[in-house]
């Protein structure tokens, strides 16, 4: 966090080069993947591979590493809208099981909507972004930067409120486009 950095006037810096560092990475394994593959690149990459015992083996890591990074996936997603919807649970009440359920019904959702929709992977993948990837590229940021840093009345509040109506127009536009080009 922020308060705990060695130095924190070097924080928007090493931030920065972070963030930067990971797109560069992204978009080069990227353009590297696609060089190699061309346009016939499948939308799961690992099926680009020649069949045999070790393209086996990667997809079934491919396959945990997906499964075992759900729950880290959606803690903040559910933490967000727990804070949101819920109140404060206290122990050994019948607000933590109020709360489990909840979150029950927020996996079981999206068990059931991966099922129904696996029939185009393609949509199914950009649906996903949108619905998850976009706010927590766009919006949960800025409504945290909102909350945690901004001065009220400055700037910085006004760029958080057109990243939050940004994220939501966004994801709303790709979510039409996908549901309505779904099967074609």
């Amino acid at each position: 966090p922020y308060d705990s950095c060695r130095a924190p006037a070097s924080f928007r810096t090493v931030y920065a080069a972070t963030i930067g560092a990971i797109v560069v990475l992204l978009c080069s394994m990227s353009a590297l993947g696609y060089s190699a593959f061309g346009a016939e690149t499948n939308t799961l990459v690992v099926l680009n591979l020649e069949q045999g015992t070790g393209t086996n083996v990667i997809q079934v890591i491919v396959c945990l590493a997906v499964l075992t990074s759900f729950p880290l996936q959606m803690l903040p997603a559910i933490r967000i809208l727990e804070g949101l919807f819920l109140s404060p649970s206290r122990p050994k009440t019948w607000d933590k099981h109020i709360k489990n359920l909840v979150r029950l019904a927020f996996v079981a959702l999206v068990a059931g909507v991966s099922i129904l929709a696996a029939t185009s992977l393609d949509h199914f993948v950009s649906i996903v972004g949108a619905v998850c990837g976009l706010p927590l590229a766009f919006i949960f940021p800025a409504m945290c930067h909102k909350k945690l840093v901004a001065t009220p009345g400055s700037a910085g509040v006004g760029v958080d409120w057109a990243l939050i109506v940004l994220g939501v127009l966004t994801m709303v536009v790709v979510g039409i486009e996908n549901v309505m080009t779904w099967g074609g």
